[in-house]
């Protein structure tokens, strides 16, 4: 059976949960990847070694049920990718 092998260099992905488990998972695949990552989660200190282990995904604790934190979050992220 082949592996699947994915290049997502230059491409953005927001990935929510990102402290643990699969959002986490899915993370750190998509910066293995190649991809600029926006890592949300709750928890701050989740986040950080996923952020000092790859340069390419920026974390933001946050509650992705404030809209307006998110939009504005996310927005920024864009712009400076």
């Amino acid at each position: 059976m082949s592996k699947v092998v994915f290049d997502f260099t230059g491409e953005n992905f927001v990935v929510t949960g990102a402290g643990s488990g699969m959002g986490r998972q899915i993370a750190v695949e998509l910066a293995q990847a190649g991809a600029k990552v926006l890592a949300l989660d709750l928890s701050a200190s989740a986040l950080s070694d996923l952020t000092l282990q790859y340069t390419n995904v920026n974390g933001v604790a946050v509650n992705v049920c404030d809209y307006a934190t998110i939009e504005q979050t996310i927005q920024t992220f864009v712009e400076t990718n």
